[in-house]
């Protein structure tokens, strides 16, 4: 970065001031001894410019701005984004061992997911690379891309801004930003050195990752300056404290899992005069992961396996002059060209027919990002100093994803742009809808009121949608004698209902159902009271709430029903019953819980009879 004096007037005085000193001192140490004189040394104060877009102190911005620079990252041995943040306060990255499957749960699937800052998240934090954004997160159904793109190897620097930033740097801003700043040559060659470099060979023991990388830098005029870095890596499954050691999602060791990373940095700066800095700069990231899903076998799966790879390429000309005109003292002019491809690859071989299932999700984005920034002093009365910064950014995006799937004999591809979309009443938000019927495409939503009326209206809305109202009359016939009997056998269960809390806990904090939710109609079709609700209490609640450990003692269930994806997201069952609270229960004391897909437990589709019917069931078993 092209460093400039925004404070000219001020760097007078602070030098004044440092000589006066330097000279007072110089004399006082004369006076014991002329050979004991002190030298005065120039100290240059760190700068930033992520809090400003700017060269300025930390120590004059009002945002709360934390710096990882060079010697924090080799002494803190640093590898990836989520060892950066360890210590700084409210700012993590989240990561959890793989427990995903073909078509459910998307728990470590996306690695380091992203940054945390105070809360918020996502893509509402925004990334940078020298000031270039990377690519966003995107999660669809089980398929979870995260945003580390960045090896550490290649970072100079990472400045890491708290709070909004906005009105800086757009919307996408809205929690905080942070910005990885890369080596330069001047890095490397310093003392008028011609050549120079650096290599590292580094071991990481939560997840056996060997890394190795090496830069080499010249000089070969005034004006011309190259460096050249590259870095590799391998690793394995992080590692933790669980013993079960089989398969299925009670297993608590991590799945087998390998990690390979590859990045280079190439960088040319010419500095035509004294007035002007250019850098090329070239970067590519790859990062390959190849999973055993061990946790997703179970009766129906008799195998499942899953590979996902990241590539990120970026081509950026970023240049700074010195204008010392009217409206300016400085301008930056910036134009990158990005390019990142993403894809989830997952396979599963099942003991019912058809066997093989794949699922292939590919995410890219292309952006091609230009600014232009400029910044002016202007002096005001007395010793006051303006500094305006003022420019314009400008970012296009092109963005491809696509979901397929193959079930034999042959190939069936699902597009993400369908001619129709059939939902619920439940869907939304309404302006998304809104817009998707604004492109062009049906949008049929039946009303969810969580009744077997509803699966009804479901299957009628597809037979209409896809001009097979036959098939759909035939397919309803079907089912409502399956219903019957299943609801048949559910009131034969003679005795008392069995008291049942449903607990929804896929990330977060967890919560449990009330009335006027899917999980709480489920219960009741299928012999179970809902523990925390009182027939005919006026205390009764809807929808969900968070859990607390005096409701769940106070309600005293018999037996518990969650999720399997809620299960695996905290870790197997065992972890699961050190929920506070769950020990003073009576399912407690059976271990009575049962765990099911949360989209056959509350799909309400053509699955609803057999899903009661597994639920009754498995209940029942667990409260005797």
């Amino acid at each position: 970065m092209f460093a400039t004096n925004p404070f000219p007037l001020f760097a007078k005085r602070e030098i004044s001031v440092l000589v006066g000193l330097a000279c007072c001192a110089g004399f006082a140490a004369q006076a014991q001894t002329t050979a004991s004189a002190p030298r005065p040394v120039a100290v240059l104060k760190e700068v930033v410019i992520s809090g400003s877009r700017h060269e300025q102190s930390p120590d004059a911005i009002a945002q709360t701005i934390d710096v990882i620079n060079a010697a924090d990252i080799e002494q803190g041995q640093i590898r990836d984004i989520r060892d950066a943040v360890r210590n700084i306060p409210n700012v993590s990255v989240r990561r959890a061992p793989a427990r995903f499957g073909l078509a459910q749960g998307d728990t470590g699937r996306e690695g380091n997911a992203g940054f945390n800052i105070r809360g918020l998240d996502g893509n509402r934090v925004l990334m940078m690379v020298d000031g270039i954004r990377i690519p966003r997160s995107y999660a669809f159904s089980p398929n979870s891309f995260g945003r580390d793109s960045v090896s550490i190897d290649l970072v100079k620097r990472i400045e890491i801004v708290k709070g909004p930033a906005s009105a800086l740097y757009g919307s996408d801003g809205i929690a905080g930003l942070v910005n990885f700043i890369t080596h330069e040559p001047d890095d490397y060659l310093r003392d008028d050195k011609s050549l120079g470099g650096r290599a590292s060979v580094g071991y990481s023991g939560d997840n056996n990752e060997t890394a190795i990388s090496g830069t080499v830098a010249g000089r070969a005029n005034e004006t011309l300056a190259w460096q050249l870095s590259v870095a590799t890596s391998k690793g394995s499954e992080l590692e933790n404290r669980g013993d079960n050691n089989g398969t299925g999602f009670k297993r608590t060791v991590p799945n087998p899992q390998s990690d390979k990373t590859h990045s280079m940095l190439a960088k040319v700066v010419l500095n035509p005069n004294s007035s002007q800095k250019h850098v090329f700069t070239f970067e590519h990231v790859d990062k390959a992961n190849n999973y055993e899903l061990l946790t997703a076998w179970s009766a129906a799966v008799l195998n499942a396996s899953s590979s996902g790879k990241m590539e990120r390429e970026r081509l950026t000309w970023a240049a700074n002059y010195k204008a010392e005109t009217a409206l300016s003292d400085n301008i930056q002019t910036v134009l990158s060209y990005q390019n990142a491809k993403s894809r989830d690859y997952t396979f599963e071989r099942r003991t019912a027919l058809p066997q093989n299932r794949v699922r292939d999700t590919t995410y890219a984005e292309r952006t091609l990002q230009a600014s232009i920034q400029a910044d002016k002093t202007f002096r005001m009365a007395g010793d006051t100093l303006q500094k305006i910064t003022y420019g314009l950014d400008h970012t296009s995006a092109k963005i491809e994803n696509l979901q397929t799937g193959l079930v034999p004999p042959a190939g069936e591809t699902f597009p993400l742009k369908p001619d129709a979309v059939i939902g619920t009443t439940e869907a939304g938000p309404h302006v998304v809808m809104d817009q998707v019927r604004s492109a062009g495409v049906k949008v049929e939503l039946v009303e969810a009121d969580h009744s077997w009326a509803e699966v009804q209206r479901k299957v009628a809305a597809v037979g209409r949608a896809t001009s097979r109202t036959a098939q759909a009359t035939a397919l309803q016939a079907k089912l409502d004698t399956q219903w019957a009997e299943v609801m048949a056998a559910v009131a034969r269960k003679s005795g008392r209902k069995p008291r049942a809390v449903f607990i929804l806990s896929h990330s977060g904090s967890p919560q449990v159902a009330g009335e006027k939710t899917a999980a709480h109609a489920m219960m009741n079709f299928a012999g179970l009271q809902n523990a925390l609700i009182t027939p005919g209490g006026s205390s009764n609640f809807s929808g969900y709430r968070a859990m607390t450990p005096e409701a769940l003692v106070s309600a005293a269930p018999d037996v518990i029903v969650t999720t399997t994806q809620g299960v695996e997201a905290i870790g197997g069952l065992d972890k699961f019953w050190q929920r506070p609270g769950l020990e003073l229960t009576p399912a407690y004391k059976r271990r009575a819980v049962v765990a099911l897909d949360a989209l056959f437990l509350m799909g309400f589709g053509p699955r609803l009879p057999l899903a009661v019917a597994e639920l009754h069931r498995a209940s029942v078993k667990a409260s005797a």
